[in-house]
């Protein structure tokens, strides 16, 4: 069921984004400008001819292989979560993204430079209601030993708990208000890992300036916050669900990571479809 709170939100001035691709290493320069009520997030790219662009929505995400791609015909925009994560802390609603390169700046690893850059430019409202779907029943999506369910709840609320090798081990986050908090938390990976992406021509762009980078046997880098491979998951998870729309619901994760996100906003988005169709089947 669709619940109007509050009214929709875009930026009040335009802003800019800088920094590098994570796997091309190229510079990426990123203009995102306010836009009109009900138009999402639309990416374009304007370093290729006709700047093509895409809305963001969960069916057009072709890549979940540790980052989220979005890709349709004409268009394709890689690492976009962290960003999307931003602005839905930031509780912006309508964006045009202008993006010059194949995927969104790395940055430091987490999303608070860009969450920086989008509060600068201001935040305003607009004559539209902010539809949020509220979660009336379970739902429940599975891969291997990974879940994520949403359960009914008045508010958002997340849960999430994952289980890493040493030195991460078992890392818990339960929140339901205060994001910001955790937008400094660093994407993470594994330095047997890197290598391994560097050797296929992935990850160029990567390195201890942007991310977490553990190594078997050896003790933890130094964390920002506490658990904070766990509160990253918990940005990805609030990336991949902006692709959907505000939600009402408890989100308990174990172990999710994008493939399953999105598996997720894709049963919503499927759900709320159906219920729209049966609800103007009893209207009728």
């Amino acid at each position: 069921m669709l619940v109007s709170r509050g009214q929709q939100s875009t930026l009040l001035n335009r802003v800019k984004i800088e920094g590098r691709g994570l796997h091309t290493g190229a510079p990426v320069a990123v203009t995102v400008n306010p836009a009109p009520p009900d138009s999402g997030f639309v990416f374009s790219r304007t370093d290729l001819p006709g700047k093509p662009s895409l809305k963001a929505c969960p069916e057009r995400v072709s890549e979940t292989s540790r980052s989220t791609t979005l890709e349709d015909a004409n268009c394709r925009i890689g690492t976009v979560e962290h960003f999307l994560a931003a602005a839905a802390v930031a509780e912006l609603d309508n964006l045009y993204i202008e993006v010059q390169g194949p995927e969104m700046p790395i940055m430091d690893g987490s999303s608070q430079p860009i969450f920086s850059e989008l509060e600068k430019g201001g935040r305003k409202k607009q004559e539209a209601p902010r539809l949020w779907r509220k979660i009336e029943e379970p739902v429940f999506v599975r891969e291997g030993f990974a879940s994520l369910v949403v359960l009914p709840e008045e508010r958002f609320r997340v849960t999430f708990v994952f289980i890493g090798p040493p030195p991460i081990g078992h890392q818990v986050v339960d929140r339901e208000r205060d994001w910001e908090e955790l937008l400094p938390a660093r994407t993470f990976g594994w330095l047997e890992e890197a290598r391994e992406l560097r050797e296929k021509g992935l990850a160029r762009g990567g390195g201890e300036d942007c991310a977490l980078i553990f190594s078997s046997g050896e003790a933890a880098p130094p964390y920002r916050l506490p658990d904070e491979p766990v509160s990253h998951k918990v940005l990805d998870l609030l990336g991949d669900l902006a692709l959907y729309r505000p939600i009402l619901g408890h989100f308990i994760a174990v172990r999710s990571g994008h493939s399953l996100n999105n598996k997720m906003a894709r049963k919503l988005k499927e759900g709320e479809a159906g219920s729209n169709a049966r609800k103007m089947f009893a209207d009728n």
